[in-house]
């Protein structure tokens, strides 16, 4: 889930970790992860998303825990703009992980509660989870494990990615990305696991690449994150390759955001992979179920 903001202030924002020995369980809920966190010693239930550069907090979630809203912002999302503000000082756990002195950006998270995730939404964890160094995610078993950088040459470690392939993350306007092959055309893609939705296509290169004529377009999909809702063209596309996984006949989204990337893939599709997500040594490792 990806958005840019007009800062009245600049943050900074600090993280440590612990290694969980056995990892914890995550709920995927309509292909998003929730997890047990707690933010200022108050318990709830965490999107993970590796798509917000910062993470989000709903206004009246954090008045009624006492964190305090303060100053005043535009955050700018796939669905237009959205007054915000900003709660400082933080600190979240999750699982093992402490990300301390955080500022997340506190705005009315009521419209994507109800329109997209389709449950209450108190608190959005961004990339600072993934900053701090690697995360294994298991779709197989809905397992989350924070891995020591230490400890990824293990023999533990080994074996998990004795057969995984290993993709490079490069940085893009905030958002890490991985390249992806789109009907045989090597293109860069967010790596959003804040998104369910499905993969999307920015209009510029589906026009770029002859996506969008007539036998193509197989109709239109509500959209749109902060910001409010959107309605988005869908097309056909024959091949998406991740990593050494083809999947066909993919109906996507067309995002007509000035800024957009490329292609944004989420969840949808990274469910079918094992991850270990390294952020810090730019790397993804893929293992397929």
């Amino acid at each position: 889930m990806r958005y840019l903001i007009s800062l009245i202030q600049v943050f900074l924002f600090s993280s440590c970790f612990m290694q969980s020995a056995n990892g914890a369980e995550f709920t995927l809920f309509n292909n998003r992860l929730f997890m047990p966190a707690q933010i200022n010693g108050h318990q709830t239930q965490a999107l993970l998303d590796s798509g917000a550069e910062m993470s989000l907090i709903d206004t009246r979630y954090a008045l009624a825990n006492s964190l305090t809203p303060e100053g005043e912002a535009v955050a700018r999302g796939t669905g237009g703009q959205q007054a915000v503000q900003f709660v400082s000082g933080a600190e979240i756990k999750v699982d093992q992980a402490y990300l301390d002195n955080q500022t997340l950006i506190a705005l009315d998270l009521t419209d994507i509660s109800e329109r997209l995730i389709g449950r209450p939404l108190t608190l959005v964890v961004g990339r600072s989870l993934f900053d701090r160094g690697p995360v294994w995610i298991d779709f197989t078993t809905n397992e989350l494990q924070l891995v020591s950088p230490l400890d990824k040459s293990g023999d533990q470690w080994s074996k998990r990615l004795k057969h995984a392939e290993k993709l490079p993350l490069r940085e893009h306007k905030g958002i890490k990305q991985i390249p992806v092959f789109l009907e045989g055309k090597k293109v860069w893609a967010d790596f959003d696991l804040g998104n369910g939705s499905g993969a999307m296509i920015s209009r510029k290169l589906a026009t770029e690449l002859g996506l969008l004529s007539p036998e193509r377009i197989t109709g239109t999909k509500r959209g749109g994150g902060i910001g409010g809702e959107v309605t988005r063209q869908t097309i056909l596309i024959k091949e998406l390759k991740i990593g050494g996984k083809s999947f066909s006949d993919l109906t996507i989204a067309v995002d007509d955001t000035d800024d957009s990337s490329s292609m944004n893939v989420g969840t949808h599709l990274l469910k079918h992979f094992s991850l270990l997500v390294d952020f810090p040594s730019d790397s993804l490792y893929l293992s397929q179920q």
